[in-house]
């Protein structure tokens, strides 16, 4: 079906567990996705994206199976990992026009959507520094601007606001909120429930071996 991110009944290895997802639709909105440590949701979203092969099935955005079609679905879908991959010795404006230029986006457009995603998570003034040079918030909002600014359907995040202060990572909770209007957004993180739980349009939740969808 058009419109959704659906989880077709993937199975994959969770340390030693095998996890099962169901058959799960998403819409636009913003899903936080929970479980202890070690119950595999970073596993979850390397296997969405290809960094690990699920042990069966797949998810498919917009009917483009993520297994079937793995390029074109990373056309469409967006991930920030936990260690979010930077070249030290670009800027931080040269790595997001890098990447998006990576996307076949035009070099003017690029640089033009870098700025102003370096200034809505308040990096403006570290446009020009080398990300070697950035401390462990700044590269996590450099990380955040990376995944959001490509103009995909879906965005993955997870754990984007760790190591971040807490006035940023409020600005980044609202920005959240703002893109799961017109997108699907799924992220992880630990803070999320108890200051901005209102603006969540559903819970995801690893449980044993299975994948929970919990309504809002």
């Amino acid at each position: 079906m058009m419109g959704e991110l659906l989880f077709e009944e993937m199975v994959f290895d969770a340390g030693g567990r095998v996890v099962h997802t169901g058959t799960l639709a998403l819409g636009n909105g913003l899903h936080l996705l929970e479980g202890a440590n070690g119950t595999g949701k970073s596993t979850l979203f390397d296997c969405m994206f290809g960094l690990r092969r699920p042990i069966s099935g797949a998810v498919s955005l917009d009917g483009i199976n993520s297994v079937a079609k793995r390029k074109q679905f990373l056309s469409v879908a967006s991930y920030m990992p936990q260690s979010f991959p930077c070249y030290g010795h670009m800027t931080g404006l040269e790595l997001l026009v890098h990447f998006l230029r990576l996307r076949g986006i035009g070099r003017r457009d690029a640089e033009r959507s870098a700025q102003f995603w370096l200034a809505r998570v308040g990096l403006a003034a570290d446009a020009y520094r080398r990300c070697e040079q950035y401390s462990v918030g700044m590269l996590q909002r450099l990380g955040f601007a990376y995944a959001l600014q490509a103009p995909t359907r879906a965005c993955v995040l997870d754990e984007p606001t760790a190591g971040v202060d807490a006035a940023s990572r409020q600005a980044m909770y609202s920005i959240l909120a703002a893109e799961a209007a017109e997108r699907i957004i799924i992220f992880t993180d630990h803070d999320f429930l108890a200051s901005c739980a209102a603006g969540l349009t559903a819970l995801l939740r690893l449980e044993g071996d299975r994948l929970v969808l919990q309504g809002r």
